[in-house]
């Protein structure tokens, strides 16, 4: 009698280094320069999935343009199969872009980091540097979850992005849910303190 197979679960240590790096980055920085982070990863991910495409073909032309000057194109009597040869092999593979979607996706994150850290104050608070801690490791999960997707995609990432699909199905109600959920918090708690600064 032979038993059932169990199948194997994805790796978890990633996911759980992952969410730790990113949650002890983000009790450091608070939660309003997490909030701001994650409205820049949505945004930097929403640019490359509406803009990715016409990037690409933006930059194969200008790749184009520059490879047929530098191999002489203008000088040549028929620079028909040049050009031809030119097309057939563009710099970024249109097909399977993949990779420069997570390239692009990548500087959005090194954005998404940096401009808060200009624009929005330190955690002041325990309850700052908490919220900012679960909003952190949200940041961390979501910038993971989308780069690992393009590079899973392009051939890439293995098992590892295996552990970071698991709550793909509901990335985007976490999302929303820890978001408004940490605003909530954060309103209530400066309602209550405005009240008691009031009464004293």
């Amino acid at each position: 009698m032979t038993l059932p197979t169990v199948p194997e679960l994805p790796p978890l240590w990633p996911l759980v280094l992952t969410l730790a790096a990113a949650g002890t980055v983000g009790f450091r920085r608070g939660w309003v320069r997490e909030v701001a982070t994650l409205g820049l990863l949505l945004f930097s991910w929403v640019v490359v999935v509406g803009l990715g495409f016409s990037v690409v073909a933006s930059l194969n032309k200008l790749a184009l343009m520059l490879s047929f000057t530098w191999q002489g194109g203008f000088d040549e009597p028929d620079p028909a199969p040049l050009l031809r040869a030119l097309r057939l092999a563009p710099a970024i593979d249109p097909w399977h872009p993949e990779w420069f979607y997570a390239l692009l996706f990548a500087l959005g994150i090194v954005g998404a980091y940096a401009v808060p850290n200009r624009v929005a104050s330190r955690s002041e608070t325990a309850l700052d540097a908490l919220l900012g801690g679960l909003a952190g490791a949200l940041n961390g999960y979501v910038a993971a979850y989308v780069l690992l997707g393009y590079l899973q995609a392009g051939g890439r990432g293995g098992p590892i992005a295996d552990g970071f699909s698991l709550l793909g199905g509901y990335a985007t109600t976490i999302v929303v849910a820890v978001v408004a959920g940490a605003v909530g918090i954060a309103m209530l708690t400066s309602l209550r303190g405005a009240v008691f600064g009031q009464k004293r």
